[in-house]
């Protein structure tokens, strides 16, 4: 027990040492910037003792990280808060923060304003990164958030499901309105939504309509070779099921903009249960009846 509270502490204070020195500060500099005076500061880091948590907490306020995140031996912080993206996100930039707006507008409904403020400090994001759906990381940040909401939160299946089915709701949908209303049918939508919509969403993979009748489409969703070996990863490291079920919530709720409603979709294949392709099938049958509106 003791080992253990020893190496969080020097952890702790590893990781102090980094943002001091991203800040370009001595230890009078820092300690001014702490809150607390020389005396205490070195004092505490003689001793490895734990600065008091309002001192931690308005650093990560300060800094837009979450304090937890200081006991975390793989901590970086953003050198002196000039970059968009920690290193882990900023290569194979294949995906729009369109879907990261997505999410946190789904966290912030579901668990209030103070769960995205944590997001945002756990990851390191700023308002003005998140704001602009024009702008780039890669599938890790994606992923990560996903699996930190699961973590954290405990959200369900049921809930990534829905949180992929808000983004009727949720983003700049005048180029999706103008693809998907309109048409004379539901399979005539998806077959447009397949062919020129998707990169909107994911760059990461490659759609395809496998095959379509009255009842139902199966569609198969591919990862990007190129992605692969940018990030350097085997298909089994790819993603999350999490963010695949929330993916499967996106493409579920293209119908809406025509219809008023989701579609049914499940899986019938997934890579994260040993498969080499991940498959959706999509049932028709709802919208038989429908009229185009």
């Amino acid at each position: 027990m003791l080992n253990e509270s020893l190496n969080e502490r020097q952890i702790f204070w590893l990781n102090l040492e980094k943002i001091k020195d991203s800040l370009l500060f001595d230890e009078e500099q820092f300690s001014k910037y702490l809150g607390l005076s020389l005396t205490t500061y070195k004092n505490s880091l003689d001793e490895k003792a734990f600065l008091p948590l309002t001192c931690v907490f308005e650093l990560a306020e300060k800094l837009n990280f979450h304090f937890e995140d200081l006991l975390n031996v793989n901590f970086k912080i953003k050198a002196q808060q000039n970059s968009d993206l920690l290193e882990r996100y900023s290569h194979a930039t294949y995906s729009h923060t369109k879907s990261i707006i997505n999410i946190i507008n789904y966290l912030e409904i579901r668990r209030g304003a103070r769960a995205k403020i944590n997001l945002l400090r756990k990851f390191q994001l700023s308002e003005e990164f998140i704001s602009n759906p024009q702008n780039k990381a890669n599938i890790y940040l994606i992923s990560d958030i996903v699996e930190y909401l699961k973590k954290t939160y405990r959200f369900s299946n049921e809930e990534f499901m829905a949180m992929g089915q808000r983004t009727p709701h949720a983003t700049d949908n005048s180029f999706l309105k103008s693809k998907l209303l309109g048409h004379s049918s539901v399979q005539s939508m998806y077959a447009q939504f397949f062919d020129e919509c998707t990169h909107i969403f994911d760059q990461n993979c490659t759609y395809k309509i496998d095959s379509m009748n009255q009842n139902y489409a199966v569609v198969s969703s591919v990862p990007k070779k190129e992605v692969l070996e940018e990030l350097e990863i085997q298909l089994s490291e790819f993603g999350t099921d999490a963010m695949a079920i929330t993916r499967c919530g996106v493409i579920s709720s293209m119908t809406w903009f025509q219809y008023g409603r989701n579609i049914p979709l499940r899986r019938i294949s997934s890579t994260y249960d040993g498969a080499k392709i991940d498959k959706y099938l999509l049932d028709f049958s709802p919208f038989k009846h429908i009229e185009k509106q």
